[in-house]
This record gives C-alpha cells, sequence and structure tokens, in this order.
C-alpha cells in the first residue's frame, strides 16, 4: 500500500472483503483498510475519505435518521461488522495527522453494479423473488455517479474532516419501486408479497418438501450408479418391485418436490427468499438524511429513480445482463 500510494495526495478507499469465511472477509476490509491507513499517515495524505455503509445503522426506528445515530454491529453479518470496524479506524488515525472522512452509501445502483443491479436482474430472470411486506420497505437507492459525487466533495470540502456523511440518492424509494423498475427491464413481473410470518410458513414447507423427497432421491442417486444396477440383477426382487424401481427411475423430482414437465411459466419458478437475519432490515422504514452532506459537502443528488434506472438499463442491456 505505500509503494502503491507513494506521491498521492488524496485516497479514496472502497475495498472490502467480498468472499470467503467471516475471517478471509474480515481481513480484507479491517486488515486491508488498516495497511492503507498507515500508508496515508506515512505519505502525509491531506484526505483519506473511506467508503462505509448506512446499515451500520441497522436497527434504528423508523422515520428520518441522520449521522447522530448509534451505530451498531450486527453480529451475524460480516459486512456492515467489519465495514464498522474500518470506520473506527479511520478516525482513530486523525490524532496521528490523517485528515480522514466517512461517506456512508445505501443501496448502490447502477451500471456494474453487483448488489443492487445485477443480482436483482439474475434473481428476476431465475426465479420468483419475495418482497417483504409487498417491498414497502424504504431502499434509499443510490444511482452509483451521485454516490461518485459524494466521494469527491469528501475530498475536498474542509469542513469534511473527521466527519461521518449518510449519502442516498433524491426522493423516498421503497423496495417495491427499485423492484418494479428492474421488472419493467424484464417485461414482467415476478415477485411476491409476503409478510414475515408467511416467509417463514413458507420456508418451513419447503423444507418439510425435501425431507420428503429425500428417499426417492437416494434412490435415483443409486439408480444412475452401473454398480448398483449390476448388484439388483443378482437379487431375488420381486416383479412389482423391479416395476417400482423404473418407474422412479424415469419419474422426475422438481427442486420444491413435485413432479412436472419443464416450464418457463413464472409459477414455476422457485421462490427466492430473503436471508433471515436481513428481513427486519428490508422491512424497515428507516430513511437517510443527506442534510448535513447537502450543508457541509454541497452534496445535490441529481438522479432519480427513473433517470438512473434509464441508465442502468442501457448498460444491462449492452453488458448483456438482459435481452
Amino acid at each position: 500500500m505505500r509503494d502503491a500510494t507513494r506521491g498521492a495526495d488524496i485516497i479514496i478507499h472502497m475495498a472490502y472483503g467480498m468472499s470467503g469465511t467471516d475471517e478471509a472477509q474480515r481481513s480484507v476490509t479491517v486488515g486491508g483498510t488498516a495497511a492503507l491507513v498507515e500508508a496515508g499517515v506515512a505519505h502525509g495524505v491531506s484526505r483519506f475519505v473511506n467508503v462505509g455503509t448506512a446499515s451500520v445503522y441497522a436497527g434504528a426506528p423508523d422515520g428520518v435518521i441522520d449521522e447522530t445515530a448509534p451505530r451498531r454491529k450486527w453480529g451475524n453479518w460480516i459486512y456492515p461488522d467489519s465495514k464498522m470496524d474500518a470506520e473506527d479506524l479511520v478516525m482513530a488515525a486523525g490524532v496521528r495527522g490523517l485528515p480522514g472522512t466517512i461517506v456512508q452509501v445505501a443501496g448502490v445502483y447502477g451500471p456494474w453494479g453487483g448488489t443492487y443491479t445485477v443480482a436483482p436482474l439474475r434473481a428476476l430472470q431465475s426465479g420468483r423473488v419475495v418482497l417483504i411486506n409487498g417491498g414497502t420497505g424504504v431502499s434509499n437507492a443510490t444511482y452509483v455517479d451521485d454516490t461518485v459525487q459524494a466521494m469527491l466533495l469528501a475530498a475536498i470540502r474542509p469542513g469534511a474532516v473527521g466527519e461521518f456523511f449518510l449519502i442516498r440518492g433524491p426522493g423516498r424509494v421503497t423496495r417495491r419501486e427499485l423492484y418494479g423498475a428492474y421488472e419493467k427491464m424484464l417485461g414482467y413481473e415476478a415477485t411476491v408479497a409476503m409478510t414475515p410470518a408467511e416467509i417463514q410458513r413458507a420456508r418451513k414447507a419447503e423444507g418439510m418438501a425435501a425431507v420428503k423427497q429425500a428417499p426417492r432421491r437416494m434412490i435415483q442417486a443409486m439408480l444412475k450408479s452401473e454398480d448398483f444396477k449390476d448388484a439388483v440383477k443378482t437379487l431375488p426382487i420381486p416383479a412389482a418391485g423391479r416395476d417400482f424401481l423404473k418407474k422412479l427411475k424415469g419419474k422426475p423430482v422438481t427442486a420444491g418436490g413435485s413432479s412436472q414437465a419443464k416450464s418457463d411459466g413464472l409459477a414455476a419458478r422457485p421462490l427466492i427468499f430473503p436471508a433471515d437475519f436481513i428481513v427486519p432490515f428490508f422491512a424497515g422504514q428507516v430513511e437517510y438524511s443527506i442534510a448535513k452532506a447537502e450543508r457541509v459537502l454541497g452534496y445535490v443528488p441529481r438522479y432519480d429513480l427513473t433517470t438512473g434506472m434509464a441508465l442502468t438499463e442501457t448498460w444491462a442491456r449492452w453488458a448483456r445482463v438482459i435481452k
């Protein structure tokens, strides 16, 4: 990091651990930030902008919140927990002469966006995405160019040193509206509205179906084995038993546990549930205030959902994420 940043005046740090174990992700997010902070201190950079996440405010009561809200760790999601530790490292380095600023972004979508663009589009093409309470939760969606604007302003505004800034796009965007924009690109609806209680019941039903199908799946797996077939030929199995095995061999079993012909219909697609631990977060009505960013940075989000999604669709078709 010292070699990579030699001669740099400003460092904007966005990297975080995306794969592997929690320990591996933390080593990238926290350890990587620590290494970059040391490089910034050594070179005497004029500004260190660390891109954090607004998800560190999870658990806040519904309504509008700002940077004075308490940050907290999830305990079951390494991403925001390690990002919070990285934020603390940057702020602590202030006493060593590192002018640090934290930009806490939310729901960033747009070209090349993995979490909030490619993943939702892929999910909508492969299954039926479950929206908690019909997607009434606030997404705080932010088009990528607005995020970049905030990062650049944080790098040059004198009043940004030692401060946290929440960043989101203009207006109040629900998750229903966010996914509705992606459905419009695809030309069909592929979301299902469920309450948290309905999600739990549906998960339980799927689990029971999978358990019931386990013996059938085991037999079908054995029937694919040539050694098993040869062994069965020598066993004194009654004719009725042989007929039963033949039927099992030829009867397809779907992931949901029911037999059916291959279908492209939406009703035949599997339900895609949110992880249990993130359900309250997705259902939340928390809206992030950008008043501080507007006042201190001069931040003005320019891309509403309609404008941002039009640009996103152009890219998604070019990138063949959608046809």
